[in-house]
């Protein structure tokens, strides 16, 4: 499938909300009032809206034309990562001679390297991953990983276990493919295959013909 990448290397996304939709769906009411749910098989899709700082340059309002006209009102898809470094594991990285500081501590380092450490099957929930560096998930992280033809599955973590010198961890949605054991996890910048949630989600007015004035957009993931 034809697939457009969202530029954030030219525009900010400065705000973001992400939410999972469909997660649910109702079993009907009980005699006593009380609604049954049950989790939807596929556990639902994600839901993402992005606020951005004002498109000032010509560059800026082209790139943001390309997505917009580009998707063809959400036929085709859009690939938009999100920053969430402040959140990710963190690892550890020593002194250029390899030793650490007096108290064995060592350099906060962001750049986030982990891989699967085990194959994990199409619609899994769990898997263990491998980090570099004496990285430690906590739980609450976004991560994503490539699959099919320039597609990509996001996830969040939601509980960790130590597993050897890797990390066994639980996530939401469910694995969108299969995938191997060695394949890299994202965790800098999470990356997710969306359409447009609405033909009119990207629109904007150009400012006195010069700018875009903290456009935003919205999106639900592409996966069926």
């Amino acid at each position: 499938m034809a697939v457009l990448t969202f530029p954030y290397d030219i525009i900010k996304i400065r705000d973001f909300s992400l939410d999972i939709q469909g997660q649910v769906i109702s079993g009907g009411i009980t005699q006593s009032g009380q609604q049954q749910v049950v989790n939807a098989t596929g556990g639902g899709l994600w839901a993402l809206k992005i606020d951005c700082a004002t498109l000032r340059t010509p560059e800026q309002v082209r790139a943001w034309r390309i997505i917009q006209y580009g998707s063809q009102g959400g036929v085709v898809a859009v690939n938009v990562a999100i920053c969430d470094l402040r959140h990710a594991p963190v690892s550890g990285v020593p002194h250029s001679d390899l030793t650490p500081f007096s108290d064995t501590s060592l350099y906060r380092w962001y750049g986030v390297v982990a891989e699967l450490a085990l194959s994990a099957s199409l619609r899994a929930t769990s898997a263990v991953i491998s980090f570099a560096g004496g990285a430690i998930p906590k739980g609450g992280e976004f991560f994503s990983l490539p699959y099919g033809d320039d597609q990509h599955e996001l996830h969040v973590i939601t509980s960790v276990a130590p597993f050897g010198s890797n990390y066994a961890v639980t996530f939401v949605p469910p694995l969108r493919a299969a995938h191997a054991a060695g394949e890299a996890v994202e965790f800098k910048h999470p990356m997710c295959t969306y359409r447009l949630a609405n033909q009119g989600s990207m629109s904007h007015t150009l400012s006195s013909g010069k700018r875009i004035d903290a456009p935003s957009a919205t999106f639900i993931e592409a996966f069926t």
